[in-house]
């Protein structure tokens, strides 16, 4: 039983974590990015700010079930190339995880760039200048509390793949209930996906109070 769940366990991980440091150093720049031309004095770049935010914003509201389906073209792909359904299963997990966390990144970045807008054109900061500075320093925090947040979302949503067969502890909680019932493994899956998220925001907010 033990060993079932560590495998399940560590499959889980494996998905999360890669999923989770792709939304990362993908999320960071582009929510900084649109954040940075939200102000711009160019109708086109407003135009763009705006056409960004709101297909982000759109496909962010879209279940995580639906998002997989709409990867299934994908995901046979990646399948058909010798991937494991668990590997492929990754793309719509990080898509999941950048619409998230892009979001909270821009939002952040925004409400601090207002904050300092008026600062940094007195001492005539640069954009670079602007964010390098200022708005990184003051914002790192939170955007690793926002970090935490996602990945915490992000072992729910690999236990919705998971019983849709990607593997981890949603297949396994999944297949002791129905196929092979064997309810101890089922509550050991169930407190290993609770014990998880809570150990990601407590490490996450460790993290914070020393920066």
């Amino acid at each position: 039983m033990s060993q079932l769940l560590l495998n399940a366990l560590r499959e889980t991980l494996i998905m999360v974590a890669t999923a989770g440091t792709i939304a990362f150093i993908i999320s960071v720049p582009l929510g900084i990015f649109i954040a940075s031309i939200s102000n711009s004095p160019y109708k086109s770049v407003q135009l763009i700010y705006k056409l960004l935010f709101n297909i982000i914003k759109l496909i962010r509201g879209i279940p995580f079930l639906l998002l997989i389906v709409l990867f299934i073209p994908i995901t046979n792909w990646l399948i058909s190339k010798q991937f494991s359904y668990m590997a492929a299963t990754i793309a719509p997990l990080a898509t999941a995880g950048i619409l998230m966390l892009t979001v909270k990144v821009n939002d952040i970045t925004y409400d601090i760039q207002q904050k300092w807008s008026a600062t940094c054109k007195q001492f005539g900061a640069s954009l670079k200048q602007n964010i390098f500075m200022v708005v990184l320093p003051e914002a790192l925090p939170k955007f690793l509390v926002e970090t935490t947040n996602t990945l915490a979302a992000l072992i729910s949503f690999s236990i919705i793949a998971g019983a849709l067969g990607a593997g981890g502890l949603g297949q396994l909680a999944i297949e002791k209930s129905i196929t092979d019932p064997n309810p101890p493994i089922v509550l050991g899956a169930i407190l290993l996906v609770v014990a998880i998220q809570q150990l990601i925001k407590y490490t996450g907010s460790l993290v914070v109070q020393q920066t």
